[in-house]
């Protein structure tokens, strides 16, 4: 800023000395691509960068008219949340996990501190404090993640909090509360025990999505992949995250790019299109999520076989995008050539609401206003499937509703 205000200091001096008025008003880099990607700029900026915009508006417009076709196969007002969504959350690379680890690093740290000072002269203790120092912090430490586009070392940083595992869990007997010695630094020691337990879970559980590629999203007919991956595009740009869907439904024969770009109105060619999508991405510092759902339907079969290896291997050179793709179980085997591994295309199961059918019930009986039933847990089972629920539901909700206005209550 010194700069600009010198500089700018001696334009309106010399445009004083002529006489004249003049204002040079900032505009920081942050501030240059917001106004450039406005739906309103798109034309100066196919002009003077020679690249395609994608804007807030094209993402929403583009979702509203996937929203028109798929009709009630999306809900928007019905969510319920189911372990498919949390892998989502992941793959979006949205910040809580790094956040969750770098926390649990930084309280292992203090436990460290008040160990240090306890004065226990103990090696063992000392390896361990020893062990938390190298422990990653990837939001404030040396090892933090600059952004969506960098994919952590999960690796490393499983066998970081496994060796402060290890080392907290060969101190538990000596220092336990029970027995006799420095409470306190038995409480600190396995404090630090149980954050390492569940750093160690959440990057098993998590890591996997957060760094993969892609995702193979794959379900029974009817659990519900068109819902989720609607809800997870919605809510992805509610929150100023780029995110496209596609309709496995709506691509023709042929080559699968010219189908997408074709449905989705985009004059380009592939690359420009991922690179339009990456330029969004890291405008606004989040990953892009390109889903395309039911790769199974239509022309599936015959377009993907024998395209989805330079498919996947395309989109993978643009690390800014995230590619999610939806299958039927029954069509996954045909569909997904055998090379293909899980590193390059991450399955991840989606069985509906079979997990939390009692939350999946009470959604869908307090949408339709109804109350729930007094019934076995079996009719819960039953009623959590998503297309039971849309079939049954509505006509209970007509029903109810014609009793009550029946000419006999009037």
């Amino acid at each position: 800023m010194d700069e600009w205000n010198r500089e700018a200091g001696n334009w309106e001096s010399y445009a004083q000395a002529l006489n004249r008025s003049v204002t040079f008003s900032f505009l920081g880099k942050s501030d240059v691509v917001e106004a450039l990607s406005l739906e309103e700029h798109a034309g100066r900026y196919r002009w003077w960068f020679d690249k395609y915009l994608i804007s807030g508006k094209w993402l929403n417009d583009r979702l509203e008219e996937v929203i028109g076709q798929v009709g009630p196969r999306y809900n928007k007002q019905l969510t319920v949340d189911v372990p498919a969504g949390r892998q989502l959350v992941q793959f979006a690379r949205l910040p809580s996990l790094l956040l969750d680890l770098d926390g649990r690093a930084m309280k292992a740290g203090k436990l460290a501190a008040s160990l240090a000072t306890a004065g226990l002269d103990d090696r063992t203790v000392d390896k361990l404090i020893e062990t938390i120092t190298t422990l990653p912090r990837p939001v404030t430490g040396a090892e933090r993640v600059v952004g969506p586009h960098i994919t952590p070392p999960f690796d490393d940083w499983h066998e970081s909090w496994l060796a402060a595992n290890r080392d907290s869990e060969v101190l538990l007997p000596t220092y336990s509360s029970s027995r006799q010695g420095d409470t306190r630094a038995g409480k600190n020691i396995s404090d630090v025990y149980e954050l390492s337990i569940r750093a160690i879970n959440l990057i098993r559980h998590d890591g996997p999505a957060y760094k993969a590629s892609a995702m193979l999203l794959w379900g029974d007919a009817g659990v519900g992949k068109t819902q989720i991956l609607c809800d997870a595009a919605a809510e992805a740009l509610r929150n100023g995250q780029p995110a496209v869907v596609v309709l496995g439904q709506q691509l023709g024969v042929g080559q699968p790019w010219p189908q997408i770009l074709a449905t989705l109105r985009f004059d380009g060619t592939p690359d420009e299109f991922l690179q339009a999508l990456s330029a969004r991405a890291e405008a606004v510092g989040q990953r892009a999520l390109l889903l395309i759902d039911g790769i199974n339907e239509n022309n599936g079969p015959t377009l993907w076989p024998y395209n989805l290896g330079a498919f996947l291997t395309l989109v993978r050179r643009y690390p800014w995008v995230g590619l999610v793709l939806s299958i039927r179980t029954t069509a996954r085997s045909l569909l997904v050539p055998g090379h293909i591994s899980e590193q390059e295309l991450l399955p991840i199961e989606h069985t509906g609401f079979a997990s939390a059918p009692l939350d999946a019930v009470t959604e869908f009986f307090s949408y339709y206003r109804l109350p729930l039933p007094a019934a076995p847990l079996v009719l819960y089972q039953e009623l959590a499937n998503p297309p039971a629920a849309s079939l049954v539901l509505p006509d209970c909700y007509a029903a109810a509703w014609l009793a009550a206005f029946a000419p006999s209550r009037l």
